[in-house]
């Protein structure tokens, strides 16, 4: 009898086994064919001497609120193709530093605004840029990294929300601070923690989910309440964090002289210094501010003028070129086309808004 109940064990066991590696490779197959993710969004990211970025040379798929998109990594850790050092014959070279809204993990690569404005323009676009980078971040990627390509310009993407309170913030990573006599001293630089920010919706793989795809998909699916967005209880605290920031006397200080050190730095290597300032979605999608105020409140320190009154201000008294894209965005959507930012918890632009920003910025770059 126990003979008899051993060998069934093993056929038990010895079946599952087949049937586990079978859905094992299946599971590789679906991976392979685009059909299922490969990492979850923050498996993206990894450490880095200047706090973080992506990882090199990764390819990989994730989901995102728009999808299925496939993340392709350059050697120096961003969402691009590889570039020389040396530049290609007479082609002009700008350089974009930015944040998620350059990075757009929820965008697939070809449809970002800075490939499209090179397809439109003879010059070579090379973008650096990740999910949380603050001003003070895209500076030292532009000291440290970017600056060895010898762009012709340099191009600061300005977030009007979250990088002006990002920047006094993030003491555990290399960041700037500002002395008594206004000089910027760089602190904790070249990093040699370990990537740990929740920049992004949902957790990371763990080891087992890393070395199998079947671990990897029940993982997901288990995590999977992490990666929608906040249940409606949450949504109005979610989103007066992303729309409505509270800029301290200091945000402002630390953010204004890093603009003029990183504008110095960019003209002494010989090299145009440019910044595009984007909206937040409120500011340019009516309907959502509306559906917002339906079931949240404004916060009191809803500021009565847009920030980008006092930027604006700030950068042409110094002499700093600047786009903005506000009244570039509402212009277009009073036009009738379709929503330029995604709406609910991701704030970021559509295909469409990629599109209209690479359109104004052909237009008054001039990079021809």
């Amino acid at each position: 009898m126990k003979r008899i109940i051993s060998k069934r064990l093993a056929g038990i066991g010895f079946g599952l086994f087949v049937a586990l590696v079978m859905a094992e490779v299946m599971a590789r197959v679906l991976v392979a064919q685009g059909t299922l993710p490969n990492r979850m969004p923050a498996d993206v990211f990894a450490a880095h001497a200047i706090g973080w970025a992506l990882e090199p040379g990764l390819h990989a798929t994730i989901i995102t609120t728009t999808g299925l998109v496939d993340i392709d990594v350059n050697s120096e850790g961003f969402r691009d193709r590889n570039y020389p050092l040396a530049k290609s014959g007479d082609h002009p070279r700008l350089l974009v530093l930015g944040d998620s809204f350059t990075v757009a993990l929820e965008t697939p690569q070809t449809e970002t605004f800075h490939v499209l404005l090179e397809e439109r323009t003879r010059a070579e676009v090379i973008a650096m840029a990740a999910s949380g980078y603050g001003t003070q971040q895209e500076f030292l990627a532009y000291q440290y990294i970017g600056r060895n390509f010898e762009p012709d310009m340099v191009l600061l993407v300005f977030y009007i929300s979250n990088d002006l309170v990002g920047n006094t913030r993030r003491r555990e990573l290399p960041h700037y601070t500002l002395n008594e006599v206004g000089t910027l001293s760089l602190q904790g630089y070249p990093y040699t923690g370990s990537f740990n920010l929740p920049l992004v919706t949902g957790q990371r793989s763990t080891p087992l989910m890393r070395h199998s795809m079947l671990a990897f998909i029940a993982g997901h699916v288990l995590r999977s309440r992490d990666l929608t967005p906040p249940h409606d209880e949450n949504l109005c605290d979610y989103l007066i964090g992303e729309h409505y920031p509270d800029p301290q006397p200091d945000d402002w200080t630390v953010t204004e002289a890093l603009l003029l050190a990183l504008r110095d730095i960019v003209e002494a290597n010989g090299s145009q210094f440019r910044m595009v300032v984007v909206p937040t979605e409120f500011q340019v999608e009516q309907a959502y501010l509306d559906e917002f105020l339906s079931k949240c409140e404004e916060p009191d320190w809803a500021p009565e003028t847009p920030f980008q009154t006092r930027l604006m201000a700030f950068l042409l008294e110094h002499d700093i070129a600047a786009l903005d894209l506000l009244p570039v965005l509402r212009d277009r959507r009073a036009t009738g086309s379709d929503a330029l930012y995604l709406g609910g918890a991701d704030i970021h632009w559509t295909a469409e808004g990629h599109a209209v920003v690479a359109e104004a910025l052909a237009d008054w770059l001039d990079l021809e």
